[in-house]
């Protein structure tokens, strides 16, 4: 059991944990991001740094903190509260005398090892064009039996994989060890490249090779360049771009993203340059774009070589000084549109229906119209034969009075609040807000609660905003008596006229 929960939920600020997993943007006092629970197309998911809360308005997901860690990593509680506590730097105190984290200073010390051992492996570095200084900025080393490691721990973190290996210590952004890449020198391997296996901290999916060496750049320049291996980014941070960092073997995902958001930096993609380099920068852009980040670039090299680490050991620096980056939107524009002029019109018109499709997805009306136009004119096309109009998407627009939307959150505010409220009002008066006022009053926490919290009000004391609601009660149920001829006029005049008594006794007190 934890012990100090309550202090853990005071200072897990909302924001900072969702970051953590989410590319999440600012949007007034509060945050969106792209929904993690359903198959979102645009920023559904809201975050409130002064409630505390997510809420979702497409599929519903929310709740605080611990919830969204729960759901999103599919933990248990305790499991979600020290994930948090990790994220925050809070030393979570439990009752249980048995519970002990994993020692991971074992990592720190195979990397120490395997450092001291990487004489065994210097010369094939140096005929790869890396210096000395490079290869003590990254730590370099040479995996080898760890005498001094039990079998347990060997097996945990996979430390006895990287044996006759190349090693690549992989860091968190703070310069924590959390595990390693490795590069086999045979001529046939049976793999070429393994990483470390999954553990509680070591997600590759999350993870940036280089991104504690190239931090610092990224926050003076306010961009990074993501690139595919190792060697690619040690090479080009030699050559000079010391803002690069690399995904571990993986597409890019939305938690490297939520990495480089919180710098605020711009992102600049430069994959390998053969196909599935192609593809995997188009899957980026896909990504980029889902989350709004149309600012990012392809970097685009003039060089015979595949990649940066080849473009920089036979000494082409001049290609990499004078690459040009091109937006992500014309790169996969053109990319859709390439080998158009010699193209059947069958070809043709696929191609105009994918890059037709791919603008129609984003959430920006502005670009859809720049790119059209450049579709237009770059392919000599009519703007008929495109036919790029913005999706239209039936809404349905649900009605609040906005006394009860107000009462709502004031009510959610204090004890004091609510009591005064339920002193007075039922759920009778909550016309359009029904479903909230019930779960304030049940001490429950649905979504329409939550949505119902993140709406804009004006400004007003909750005894102005009870009394109004009730007297606008009274003053409807007045109305709707003088208009109801189902009553005789004798029922009628006495309704009205108790009615009025009401609203005389309401105002006096």
């Amino acid at each position: 059991m934890i012990t100090n929960l309550d202090e853990l939920k005071i200072k897990a600020d909302i924001v900072d944990v969702i970051s953590n997993y989410l590319p999440v943007q600012k949007a007034g006092a509060n945050f969106t991001a792209i929904c993690p629970f359903h198959a979102d197309t645009k920023p559904s998911l809201m975050i409130s740094p002064s409630k505390g809360i997510y809420h979702c308005f497409a599929c519903g997901a929310g709740g605080d903190a611990i919830k969204f860690v729960s759901e999103y990593k599919k933990l248990n509680f305790e499991e979600s509260c020290e994930e948090i506590a990790d994220i925050i730097g809070f030393n979570l105190i439990k009752d249980d005398k048995g519970y002990k984290k994993r020692d991971i200073s074992v990592l720190e010390r195979a990397k120490d090892t395997y450092k001291q051992n990487l004489y065994k492996v210097k010369n094939y570095l140096l005929d790869r064009g890396v210096n000395d200084e490079t290869m003590a900025i990254y730590e370099l080393g040479y995996g080898i039996n760890l005498n001094d490691v039990s079998f347990e721990e060997k097996r945990y973190y996979g430390l006895g994989n990287f044996t006759d290996r190349l090693v690549f210590p992989i860091k968190t952004h703070t310069g924590r060890v959390v595990g390693f890449g490795a590069r086999s020198l045979e001529k046939e391997p049976k793999a070429k490249y393994i990483n470390s296996p999954n553990s509680e901290i070591f997600n590759k999916s999350a993870l940036l090779y280089g991104f504690d060496v190239a931090k610092k750049e990224i926050i003076k320049t306010r961009e990074v360049v993501i690139c595919e291996g190792y060697m690619d980014t040690i090479m080009a941070y030699q050559a000079g771009i010391k803002n690069i960092v690399a995904t571990l073997g993986v597409a890019l995902t939305k938690e490297h993203l939520a990495s480089l958001c919180k710098l605020g930096a711009r992102i600049t993609l430069s994959f390998d340059m053969d196909n599935a380099g192609k593809k995997a920068t188009l899957k980026a852009i896909e990504l980029l774009c889902l989350n709004r980040m149309y600012d990012a670039s392809v970097l685009k090299i003039n060089s015979k070589f595949k990649d940066i680490a080849d473009i920089v050991k036979a000494g082409d620096i001049h290609s990499l000084q004078s690459a040009t980056k091109e937006p992500i939107i014309k790169f996969y524009c053109d990319f859709l549109m390439s080998g158009f002029e010699n193209a059947s019109s069958e070809e043709r018109a696929l191609k105009v229906a994918n890059a037709a499709k791919f603008l129609n997805s984003l959430d920006n009306n502005f670009l859809k119209r720049e790119y059209e136009t450049y579709i237009i004119q770059g392919y000599g096309l009519n703007a008929e034969d495109l036919q790029i109009r913005g999706i239209k998407r039936e809404k349905t627009t649900r009605h609040y009075d906005v006394l009860e939307v107000a009462l709502i959150k004031l009510m959610s505010a204090s004890k004091e609040n609510k009591d005064y409220v339920l002193g007075f009002l039922s759920e009778n008066e909550f016309r359009t807000t029904k479903e909230a006022f019930l779960a304030i009053k049940n001490n429950e926490n649905n979504g329409f609660l939550r949505e119902i919290l993140f709406m804009q009000t004006p400004s007003i004391d909750i005894e102005t905003a009870a009394r109004t609601l009730y007297r606008n009660k009274l003053h409807r149920l007045l109305e709707n008596v003088s208009k109801d001829k189902s009553l005789s006029e004798e029922e009628r005049l006495r309704m009205m006229n108790k009615i009025k008594t009401a609203l005389r006794d309401f105002r006096s007190l």
